[in-house]
């Protein structure tokens, strides 16, 4: 982000949806976002129904949460 080629290049593909430079700058502020945690436990893999009682309790979370990403 922040290229001036990224932005041409972009503006150029979404010109038909993206008609206005707010726009723009909403779409590239949100392909910088944070994305949540999540997970895929494997059905199949051994131990899987012991994972999914372990992130089903609460105190794990609270127990192992770095402080400040609640």
């Amino acid at each position: 982000m922040g290229s001036p080629y990224f932005d041409e290049y972009y503006k150029e593909m979404f010109k038909s949806c993206i008609t206005t430079s707010e726009e723009f700058d909403l779409f590239k502020n949100t392909l910088v976002e944070k994305l949540p945690v999540t997970f895929r436990v494997n059905p199949g893999n051994i131990h899987s129904s012991e994972i999914i009682k372990l992130f089903q309790d609460k105190q794990f979370f609270e127990k192992y949460a770095v402080e400040g990403e609640k």
